[in-house]
């Protein structure tokens, strides 16, 4: 089956029905015997016998591919003399992994022109916002006070005319105010002596709480004063426990990567094992410390919470009472604003100003024809200005904005750069890898000049991979994102990779044949112990029919008479006898066969050719 299925896959390789793959469950070879009989002296006829057995048949898109990686380029955006590469193309990285170290002096110069370019960027941006707010204000002001006068000149005229009668309207709502506030604070006078016994009620009991809270407070200093030695030593003991355990644990990781890097018995294995016993100890003895310890700093721990609870629920009573307090007293204030002789003389003061607003009253008649000839003069020339008063606070305020966006883009453009460097780069000038991955390129040496933003090097993800195959314009639009598929590489014996349609490219590429082929990239999920590399070769196939389990044979054994389909079946006696068939799914080299035949039945296959006479 492997021989046939061979060629079958480079027939079909460019067909919407290609083969996928062919699992054989039934044991047994497929071919029994050949034999040739001479038909005549021009043709030869050869049978074939093939057993009918049980399989998976698939059928689906298949295509050659090749592999290619994840790769994120590592930047910086300064110029700087590179001085010692640290890493080579095909090592595996991890965060943190010193990549390159640039030459100090080079990094110097960037930063400190840096600073200066960010301190006079942000001049101008301080400029920007201070000529943005004084003139936003400005402009505003002349905006309210244009539409105050647009708005008010409309009805102004209206008003005006009929000011008088509010006048007179008013003042006489004022007198009767007045009678009202006279009968309000009368009956106040009934109501002070109790109002103001509970608001000293009040006022203690804010006071009493107050008290109680010092005196807790004050215990809990004196407790926490009298265990402050003893409770530092304990977190004294318990941070040396802590890093002990995490002094073991990277002990423990160096010790296995220099297993796992130079082998376990390997000089630097071994020396890291003895750091790692090292560490063992010191933790064993941090452990021991701190059990000696831990009851009785829990027991000062407990305490202390015990007071810190005692502590909010006195707060929170005093909180309580306190708020009572201060909501009780401005509703008194805003009882009790005025009393006793102060009420006479209110009334006195309320009287006048109803004589006066009788005298505005008067004023106002006799100058009633002349305030409205004056408000009609003004009101086309006002309504003028209110016009033009939006389009020119926006022009304003807009044009003011403009500046200080490009200012504070400016700005942040180049702090944004000066903290990168300070963030990727130690004191000693060395870049540190960002990801986990593998060095996929390296395109700086040690002594070269690195160009500001261009890729220093370039990792490859650890996480996936992606394999690209062309497929042909009659079978892509049967492709879509995230369909499954399978990937054989040739690199490790055709094991199958689970994969996805991750995109599809709307560009085509014009094959010899003058056909549009189309680049599918599958995304492919790394697995334990394996490692992708860049090109490698293999097949990906995108199935889109699947039959499992089923009878099949070959598809060179039908015959057909209409639409009925045949074949040859030699029974026992090695008679042979026709039989007619129902069929199923074919991927192109076999057929399911769904009734008319069973498995192990013989079938005949006779094939004739023209042959030389001899």
């Amino acid at each position: 089956m492997q021989s046939n299925s061979k060629e079958v896959k480079k027939i079909w390789k460019k067909v919407l029905a290609a083969v996928i793959c062919i699992v054989v469950i039934a044991a047994g070879g497929g071919v029994f015997f050949l034999k040739t009989r001479k038909v005549n002296a021009s043709l030869n006829v050869e049978y074939k016998e093939y057993i009918v057995k049980r399989g998976d048949i698939e059928v689906g898109i298949k295509e050659d591919g090749k592999t290619s990686m994840n790769l994120s380029g590592i930047k910086f955006p300064v110029n700087a003399k590179i001085e010692e590469v640290f890493v080579n193309e095909g090592q595996k990285v991890v965060a943190g992994t010193p990549l390159i170290k640039f030459n100090y002096e080079s990094l110097k110069n960037a930063t400190d022109k840096y600073e200066v370019d960010i301190a006079q960027a942000k001049k101008v941006l301080d400029e920007a916002k201070y000529e943005q707010s004084s003139g936003v204000k400005t402009a505003k002001a002349e905006y309210e006070k244009s539409i105050g006068i647009g708005n008010y000149a409309q009805e102004q005229n209206e008003v005006d005319k009929k000011e008088i009668d509010y006048s007179i309207s008013s003042a006489q709502m004022e007198v009767d105010d007045l009678k009202a506030e006279l009968e309000k604070y009368t009956l106040l006078q009934q109501t002070d002596d109790n109002d103001k016994a509970t608001l000293d009620f009040l006022k203690n009991q804010v006071e009493e709480l107050t008290d109680e809270l010092n005196e807790l407070k004050g215990e809990f200093s004196d407790y926490t004063e009298e265990n402050s030695d003893d409770l530092a030593e304990y977190k004294s003991i318990n941070a040396k426990y802590e890093s002990a355990k995490d002094s073991y644990k990277a002990a423990q990781k160096e010790y296995e990567y220099y297993c796992n890097e130079y082998g376990e018995n390997s000089p630097e294995a071994t020396a890291k094992k003895e750091a790692l016993k090292k560490a063992e100890y010191n933790l064993e003895i941090a452990e021991e410390d701190w059990e000696d310890v831990e009851d009785d700093y829990d027991e000062i721990n407990e305490t202390i919470d015990s007071y810190n609870e005692r502590i909010d629920e006195c707060s929170a009573e005093l909180e309580k009472a306190s708020d009572d307090y201060s909501d009780f007293s401005a509703e008194f204030k805003e009882k009790y604003d005025v009393s006793g002789n102060d009420l006479d003389e209110k009334v006195k003061s309320l009287t006048k100003e109803l004589e006066d607003a009788q005298h505005e009253l008067d004023s106002k008649l006799k100058s009633y024809s002349y305030d409205v000839n004056s408000i009609d003069s003004d009101l086309e020339s006002k309504m003028t200005e209110y016009a033009l008063a939006k389009e020119k606070y926006d022009h304003t305020v807009n044009e003011l904005a403009a500046q200080v966006q490009i200012a504070q883009q400016n700005y942040n453009l180049l702090v944004a750069e000066y903290e990168q460097i300070k963030k990727e780069i130690n004191s000693d000038g060395i870049l540190n890898s960002p990801c986990e991955g593998t060095i996929a390129e390296i395109n700086y040496s040690s002594g070269d000049d690195y160009i500001a933003d261009n890729d220093i090097v370039l990792i490859s993800s650890k996480d996936f991979a992606y394999f690209e195959i062309l497929i042909d314009e009659s079978n892509i639009n049967s492709v879509a994102i995230a369909e499954k598929a399978e990937v054989k590489l040739s690199a490790f014996d055709e094991k199958i990779f689970p994969a996805t349609v991750d995109s599809i490219s709307h560009e085509p590429e014009i094959s010899d044949s003058g056909d549009a082929q189309y680049t599918v990239k599958l995304k492919l999920s790394m697995q334990d112990g394996v490692d992708f590399y860049e090109g490698m070769g293999g097949e990906a196939s995108l199935i889109k029919e699947q039959a499992n389990g089923v009878l099949y044979i070959p598809k060179e054994a039908l015959t057909y008479e209409g639409e009925k389909v045949f074949v040859l079946v030699k029974n026992a006696n090695g008679i042979q006898n026709k039989a007619e068939i129902q069929t199923g799914l074919s991927d192109g080299e076999n057929v399911e066969v769904k009734s008319g035949l069973k498995e192990g039945d013989v079938i005949i296959v006779q094939n004739i050719s023209e042959t030389g006479l001899k």
